[in-house]
């Protein structure tokens, strides 16, 4: 790939999965807080919300950190994923 997508990807995969590592995320049989936020219909304005937040702030906590572009990334696939659970469920109806 032109850009070196490939690897971007797979450093933005490596990253997703040391996330369900972190204290927050909880024990599997437990509710995520993004399930919480679904199953009350809010769930694609907050993932919204968090792009913007980590766009914005880029450049400004800890300089240009890298580490806001990788969650900016992570909530971006969680947004493709919700929305596309959502068009799923709209048309299975």
């Amino acid at each position: 790939m032109k850009y070196d997508e490939d690897d971007y990807l797979n450093e933005v995969k490596k990253y997703i999965l040391s996330t369900y590592n972190q204290h927050y995320v909880g024990k599997e049989d437990q509710i995520q807080v993004l399930d919480l936020l679904e199953s009350v219909g809010i769930v694609e304005e907050h993932i919204r919300a968090s792009c913007i937040k980590y766009a914005s702030r880029y450049g400004k906590k800890g300089g240009r950190n890298r580490d806001d572009l990788l969650k900016l990334a992570h909530y971006a696939i969680l947004l493709l994923y919700f929305t596309d659970k959502k068009n799923l469920d709209i048309a299975s109806k």
